[in-house]
């Protein structure tokens, strides 16, 4: 079983939760943080929860989906390798640039 990420609102832990409602329950994850909006520990009249999964890892799963989170992270890496690469042009434009300065040897 994977590992729950922070909440992605407040950084506190997940936690499993299951309804018992129907005869296999349903499972959901939610905040620990009883003020965050991510916490859904409180079950709706049917005894269920906003978003819920037939099997624990289905929930897990779902939780620990970010794909802004991904996508951010991709961006960032796709940046860095900009830098590197104008740091990379800058630095030979300076060479090219005092060899026209300093002339022929």
């Amino acid at each position: 079983m994977d590992e729950l990420k922070a909440c992605p609102f407040c950084g506190s832990e997940g936690e499993i939760k299951q309804s018992y409602f129907l005869k296999n329950g349903w499972f959901a994850v939610g905040c620990t943080k009883d003020d965050c909006i991510a916490n859904n520990a409180e079950q709706d009249e049917q005894g269920g929860f906003s978003a819920e999964y037939k099997t624990n890892q289905e929930a897990i799963d779902a939780w620990n989906n970010r794909p802004a989170e991904a996508a951010l992270t991709t961006e960032s890496e796709r940046c860095k390798e900009n830098y590197k690469y104008a740091r990379a042009l800058d630095i030979e434009h300076c060479r090219i640039l005092n060899k026209s300065i300093r002339g022929p040897k």
